[in-house]
């Protein structure tokens, strides 16, 4: 018997990718945007059909990764489309030569076009393959990082990371609320990314009125126990920029404890990257400074492992320790796949 819960997946997909048709023959940026995020939401919503299924045989996951890999393919997300085709390569190996190139015939030609036409976008707007990122470090490159960002969202408005790096383009360029837009753009199309709800919820004081700002940073704390490694970092240091001055002191004492905990909770995460730890170590060690009144000094930087950021800042923003660490630990949110 075929599980209701498998029926129900699967036909929310299908639903979704006859509407994305519709959309992608209209041709204008918005609907081929749109009907991107559809086809996105489609491979979610057959994931969760197949894995409705108790033990799927290699046809049936084949069909599914040929189904994924089409999705991909008209979502205009070349680097997707590439692992579902790593994926499908693996599982043609189980299935009988003549059935696997039968279900195949569907998007075997649409990938090679695909990737062609990929190759050649790279090759006009090099800049991710000459320094791996479309955020770079050197300030020089700023203008032509944006220039490829804009010319590879155009041909492929499915990428999450092109939307994510306009998203920083905009920031770093003093205009959040574009910003904010590329930002909730990338989450559409990828709303599980741990370094997308992070950089939203970092950008949302600058996006947002204050005190919108501050009931996202409330709402996410009170689901800390669920939260990334990355999204605890942010919610710590957001509790710190909280303690402005003439706040009472039970208030301030009140930020600095959830920036502790969030810090802490961080900390616990079997996944939390190396790098991610020190700087919550430096954030339980600034919170254990504010509660005895004391103002924090770069110390904490080197007694948490950071002794590297301390030694190459300048001497001006070794004073204010805190926001160096701000600084630099956001900075890290430049790379959410870079990030080992």
């Amino acid at each position: 018997m075929i599980p209701e819960a498998y029926e129900r997946a699967l036909s929310e997909g299908g639903k979704m990718k006859l509407k994305a048709t519709a959309l992608l023959a209209f041709g204008d940026d918005e609907s081929r945007f749109e009907a991107a995020v559809l086809l996105h939401d489609a491979v979610r919503a057959e994931t969760r059909a197949m894995a409705a299924l108790p033990m799927p045989d290699a046809v049936t996951r084949l069909r599914f990764q040929v189904e994924r890999c089409g999705c991909y393919i008209d979502g205009l997300d070349p680097f997707a489309a590439g692992l579902a085709w790593g994926e499908m390569l693996v599982t043609t190996e189980e299935v009988p030569a003549a059935v696997a190139r039968a279900l195949r015939s569907r998007v075997d030609a649409r990938y090679e076009q695909l990737m062609g036409a990929c190759e050649v976008m790279l090759r006009k707007n090099p800049l991710l393959l000459e320094v791996g990122s479309l955020i770079p470090d050197a300030p020089q490159l700023a203008a032509r990082a944006r220039r490829e960002t804009a010319a590879l969202l155009k041909a492929f408005p499915g990428v999450a990371d092109f939307w994510f790096a306009r998203h920083r383009h905009e920031d770093r360029a003093g205009r959040p609320m574009e910003a904010w837009t590329s930002l909730n753009r990338a989450i559409a199309l990828q709303p599980d990314e741990a370094a997308f709800e992070a950089a939203r919820l970092w950008l949302a004081p600058r996006a947002l009125p204050a005190t919108e700002a501050e009931a996202m940073l409330r709402a996410t704390y009170a689901r800390i126990s669920r939260a990334s490694p990355e999204v605890c970092l942010v919610v710590a240091l957001g509790e710190i920029a909280l303690l402005r001055p003439g706040l009472s002191p039970a208030v301030r004492r009140e930020h600095v404890a959830r920036a502790r905990h969030a810090a802490n909770e961080g900390q616990s995460r079997p996944t939390t990257r190396e790098r991610v730890r020190l700087y919550l170590r430096a954030i339980q060690l600034f919170a254990d400074e504010l509660d005895a009144g004391r103002a924090p000094t770069d110390a904490i930087l080197y007694r948490a492992g950071l002794g590297d950021l301390v030694a190459v800042a300048p001497v001006a923003a070794r004073r204010d320790p805190i926001e160096l660490l701000t600084r630099t630990a956001t900075h890290d949110l430049d790379r959410p796949r870079a990030a080992a």
